[in-house]
């Protein structure tokens, strides 16, 4: 079971970028530190956050690293051991983790930015 990270960058007025790429480690790494599987950029993220770890059966235990805690499905924890079937969400700062069961058995991970409010108020406004 890999592994992998779809990447997606919204850009105004252009079309998104996405990037995907499968992870080397087996249990990749949440943060901010530049030694991460999965790096984000923002400060309100440790630098090594959460690791998240297959276990088995269409599930990932995602663990905290320190006393930071994370968004598992709209609740802040520590740990939490999510159904792959379920799509999980999982937020860290500003980003939004994504996560479903892939092909031939690999975890799909999908990074997005948490769109912020006054974003959204903006792009209300525009349609108008």
């Amino acid at each position: 079971m890999r592994f992998i990270l779809r990447q997606i960058s919204k850009r105004v007025g252009a079309p998104d970028i996405v990037r995907e790429r499968p992870l080397a480690s087996a249990e990749p790494v949440v943060g901010r530190g530049s030694d991460c599987d999965i790096q984000l950029t923002d400060l309100a993220v440790s630098l090594r956050h959460a690791v998240l770890k297959p276990a088995g059966a269409g599930r990932v235990v995602v663990e905290a690293l320190g006393d930071e805690k994370f968004e598992a499905n709209g609740k802040f924890v520590h740990s939490a051991s999510l159904s792959l079937a379920d799509t999980p969400v999982l937020g860290f700062g500003s980003h939004v983790l994504t996560l479903s069961a892939g092909e031939n058995g690999d975890i799909q991970a999908l990074l997005t930015a948490r769109e912020s409010i006054a974003a959204a108020h903006a792009a209300e406004d525009q349609k108008r």
